[in-house]
């Protein structure tokens, strides 16, 4: 997306320690931080390229004067974010390389305390698929890309990024970074690193820190692993983590798991490998097998 700045959401001034945040992004989960550290690199260090074509959603007039402002734009445009830039506009003038006027908004359902939004539905998906043709034919994605609506597979304009909505898994592939997010039972192949299986939900990622090196010929790369990350204690409803039942006590604790990882290098030598403790809490992975 290209953006100047991203500001987290979250509390700079905690009046009471509660044991893990339950909300809002906050500096004493590990699991945000660690999203946080790959932001560092994918954005601020701008290993992610940004999208060269940009999508202009027209918000008339009447719609700001009715109910649906309220709700967001439905996934039938605003899930064009996962394939080019996006921004919205309010004043008919076209501003992007191509312009659609949303007919469907998220409606929000009352839920006592709260409203939530409510699910995509049918339409917004024939709604979808339409724009996604009309990108191809307007030269926005080229025909090489691979996003299929009915397949839940999205590939940004760039060829960088591929998420699979239906298989729950993602994979960010630059010269300086890879990361790949998937679940126990799958596999996923970057260009340098890949998952070939995993115990447990995982983002394991390969970054460059030896200057402008790419992964592929890094003699210094930093060999990310990151679960998930509860308090110690805390009790849920079901093995899914489904609902949180006891919050739990003080110290957090890292969700442990096996994974099998295999990382091409134009490095002769065999690797030196060191345990990093990055996010201020007891990390560390042991190497049972190691390969040329």
């Amino acid at each position: 997306q290209d953006w100047d700045m991203l500001i987290p959401h979250e509390n700079c001034v905690r009046i009471f320690y509660s044991p893990m945040p339950a909300g809002f992004e906050e500096a004493l989960s590990m699991t945000q931080r660690a999203g946080r550290m790959l932001t560092a690199f994918l954005w601020q260090r701008g290993d992610a390229a940004p999208a060269k074509k940009s999508i202009d959603l027209n918000i008339p007039e009447k719609t700001t004067r009715s109910k649906d402002i309220l709700g967001s734009i439905g996934s039938g445009h605003n899930a064009l974010f996962m394939i080019s830039k996006i921004g919205s506009s309010y004043d008919g003038k076209q501003r992007g390389d191509i312009q659609f006027t949303p007919k469907k908004f998220a409606g929000l359902s009352y839920k006592g305390l709260y409203v939530v939004q409510d699910a995509a539905t049918r339409d917004q998906a024939d709604e979808l698929e339409a724009s996604v043709k009309a990108l191809r034919d307007a030269g926005i994605i080229p025909a090489s890309n691979r996003t299929d609506v009915q397949k839940g597979i999205f590939e940004s304009e760039t060829g960088e990024i591929l998420a699979d909505t239906k298989k729950h898994t993602l994979s960010v592939v630059t010269p300086r970074t890879e990361s790949l997010a998937l679940k126990p039972g799958q596999s996923l192949k970057g260009k340098q690193l890949s998952v070939l299986s995993a115990s447990v939900p995982v983002t394991v990622s390969a970054i460059s820190i030896d200057g402008k090196e790419p992964v592929a010929s890094a003699n210094h790369l930093l060999l990310f692993v990151q679960t998930m990350s509860v308090a110690e204690n805390a009790v849920f409803s079901t093995e899914n983590f489904d609902y949180e039942i006891d919050c739990g006590g003080m110290k957090t604790v890292e969700r442990a798991g096996q994974f099998k990882i295999r990382l091409k290098t134009e490095q002769k030598k065999a690797p030196k490998l060191y345990a990093l403790n990055s996010l201020n809490a007891f990390t560390s992975f042991f190497v049972r097998k190691r390969k040329s």
